[in-house]
């Protein structure tokens, strides 16, 4: 550490089980600048401790490691910045290896945890052009992570990826096949350098040379002649542009199972639906498949009327449902909440 300005009485610095050497005002040299370096043995905290008539100012503190106690400083701390104008002034991007939390006071005195969102104003969606094979997305910014668990902060992302490139704003191995998911992810290099990217995989994409950090932000899934299917996703909720059947004519009075999985990816344990009620006052009942209970409803008024639910699934993607009577009715997926 360095002081500076030191032009009454003296202090003694202690640090981690050591008490260093005390510094003394000096009238014959006046004010001047000390230097201390030291190697702290424990945990204890970095401590100033001036007499009563001391005056001084601590310009420059350069701290290798701290791997214990606290450090206390008095006035405010500049990050980045030579003019600190708060408590804590950061001039640049933080990064976080979790969630980063901000712990502030709240009106009866105590504290209260506030955790920054891994996104903000994530928009995804098939792009205007082409949509059958790319894919746009915009976010004010993502919190992307490499495999030390290191945060970047990709600010005003905006990315267009194609199913039919390769590598980076591509795909990233092999080629297009039919009928499969494909998870959407915006990736980074250490200089800032921001892209996207397909995968057939969820957690572990292979990313091009020179990007390590990594965000999946989605999922998309084509259909046997390998055009996407048209969807809008904000934030994780994601709404298909056009209803899907999943059960045309279903007429069980039993928990029968239904199997979503080709229109919920892996990732997804919640979907909206649509069910179009064939008799008047016909109540539709859902649950998780292996749930106990008999189930959410939607009822139907008058006879072939829709009716709207929500509906929670398995791991397998796989929900149940059963008829108050046996009128045939259809069953239609509206879109699903992705787990991001």
């Amino acid at each position: 550490f360095t002081v500076s300005s030191l032009t009454v009485g003296s202090f003694v610095p202690s640090v981690g089980g050591q008490t260093l050497q005390t510094i003394y005002f000096r009238s014959t040299t006046g004010s001047g600048t000390f230097t201390q370096y030291f190697v702290a043995t424990s945990t204890a905290d970095l401590v100033f401790t001036p007499t009563n008539t001391s005056r001084f100012t601590l310009d420059t503190i350069s701290v290798k490691k701290i791997t214990g106690g606290n450090l206390y400083v008095q006035g405010n701390v500049g990050i980045g910045t030579a003019s600190p104008g708060y408590k804590l002034d950061v001039n640049g991007d933080l990064g976080d290896k979790t969630n980063a939390k901000i712990v502030a006071p709240v009106s009866n005195g105590g504290t209260q945890t506030v955790t920054v969102p891994s996104y903000s104003n994530l928009y995804i969606a098939n792009d205007g052009t082409n949509p059958n094979y790319q894919v746009d997305i915009t976010a004010d910014y993502l919190a992307l992570r490499d495999t030390n668990d290191l945060v970047f902060i990709a600010k005003t992302v905006i990315e267009t990826v194609d199913l039919t490139a390769s590598g980076a704003n591509g795909l990233d191995t092999g080629a297009e096949g039919g009928n499969a998911w494909y998870y959407i992810w915006i990736i980074s290099k250490a200089d800032g350098t921001v892209d996207s990217l397909f995968s057939l995989s969820a957690t572990a994409p292979t990313m091009p040379s020179g990007y390590t950090f990594k965000m999946r932000v989605g999922a998309v899934r084509n259909n046997g002649s390998s055009n996407l299917f048209g969807f809008t996703q904000v934030a994780d909720q994601v709404d298909y542009d056009e209803n899907i059947t999943v059960l045309s004519g279903g007429t069980a009075t039993t928990m029968t199972d239904i199997d979503v999985s080709a229109f919920i990816p892996p990732t997804s344990r919640m979907f909206n639906g649509t069910c179009y009620l064939g008799g008047g006052g016909q109540f539709l009942f859902v649950r998780r498949n292996g749930a106990a209970g008999g189930g959410r409803y939607s009822y139907g008024w008058p006879a072939f009327s829709l009716a709207e639910f929500r509906a929670s699934t398995d791991t397998a993607q796989i929900f149940e449902y059963k008829l108050s009577t046996g009128t045939a009715t259809d069953v239609r997926v509206a879109g699903y909440a992705d787990n991001l």
